[in-house]
């Protein structure tokens, strides 16, 4: 209750609602709401609300009907139904959040497919493999934002540690033997691969080219958003000034590339993930270091 106090004061009404939700649907599926009397509901509650209750009290008393308007509001209730614009969350359709997810997780994203076929084939057995707490929590706020009419990107955000945690206990499983994926699956991993280890190359190509000047970078432009077309100058001469780094980053995505198709073709799980994490972490540290 602490905590979702602290939630909601730091993003709203978000954080007690959406933690009560998945609290709830995860009881219902479980047939287990008389757990909801031990919760102390009330109290709890109450100290969830008086942190974040206290600060608005204080907002209201300073902005006044304008704060009211604009932060209560539009920025929470007709931002979510749709009934008011706001710039900073635009509106966009339901299946927004799909590509968005994809985008966001990549690049576990080659395994959501497979783990989705998995988890509906265990579905009886979702409690007994400990995974139908992350799976609610994923799904329900996953949902929650598909139906809001204003979505952001980041709004994901808290999805993402469930969809880690699902992974994570299908793939040590995987890993171990203790389950064995199906052939179907491993063609589609497979077939994930090449394509995945393709964009990779012509990436890391692309970008040990624009150090030695040419303008690699323009063949992205057609695909790309119009705020980041006009971003590609400024990363050009960013590649430019740091051409070594980039180099090297360029060599290590194309070898650890390779091993990673290699390593699903011969089924070598353990070295799919090492070479997956190291890639995803080698281009966390660059672009958080060099940009």
């Amino acid at each position: 209750y602490l905590c979702m106090g602290l939630a909601t004061l730091a993003k709203g009404p978000i954080g007690f609602l959406l933690p009560g939700l998945v609290a709830f649907v995860y009881l219902l599926l479980r047939r287990d709401l008389r757990r909801l009397r031990d919760m102390h509901l009330f109290r709890g509650g109450a100290l969830t609300l008086l942190l974040p209750g206290c600060w608005y009290a204080l907002a209201i008393m300073r902005g006044g009907q304008a704060f009211v308007q604009k932060q209560i509001l539009t920025e929470n209730l007709m931002t979510f139904f749709g009934w008011a614009s706001d710039p900073g969350t635009p509106s966009h359709s339901l299946l927004y959040v799909v590509p968005a997810f994809f985008g966001g997780f990549a690049p576990w994203s080659l395994f959501v497919v497979p783990l989705a076929v998995h988890l509906y084939q265990r579905r009886r057995q979702l409690e007994h493999d400990g995974v139908l707490y992350p799976l609610v929590w994923f799904v329900a706020i996953f949902l929650f934002f598909m139906i809001a009419a204003g979505k952001r990107t980041v709004y994901l955000l808290p999805v993402y540690p469930a969809a880690a945690l699902l992974l994570g206990a299908w793939w040590s499983r995987v890993s171990s033997g203790e389950w064995v994926l199906p052939t179907a699956v491993v063609a589609g991993l497979r077939a994930a691969a090449v394509v995945g280890t393709m964009a990779i190359l012509v990436f890391a190509w692309a970008v040990a080219a624009e150090g030695s000047g040419a303008h690699s970078s323009d063949l992205f432009r057609p695909y790309l958003h119009h705020t980041d077309q006009e971003n590609l100058p400024l990363v050009h001469e960013i590649i430019q000034a740091h051409h070594l780094v980039f180099l090297a980053w360029a060599a290590t995505a194309a070898a650890l590339a390779l091993v990673f198709l290699a390593a699903v073709w011969r089924r070598r799980w353990s070295w799919v993930w090492t070479s997956l994490a190291t890639f995803a972490t080698s281009t966390t540290l660059l672009m958080n270091v060099t940009f």
